[in-house]
């Protein structure tokens, strides 16, 4: 994801506001998503780990 958001950054020649408006909209958008992914993913590790603990024991 990270080499197709940069190649996509190179690639833009249109830097009207408006098309600046835009690209902070989906930046900021894709930021949140991105960190609502983080969040659920680190809720079922701290899970899997308490587990594994419980079974150690």
């Amino acid at each position: 994801r990270l080499h197709l958001c940069s190649h996509n950054l190179e690639t833009i020649n249109n830097t009207t506001p408006t098309a600046s408006d835009t690209l902070l909209a989906e930046v900021c958008l894709a930021a949140k998503y991105e960190g609502d992914s983080i969040t659920r993913y680190h809720h079922n590790i701290k899970k899997l780990i308490l587990i594994s603990n419980m079974y150690r024991v």
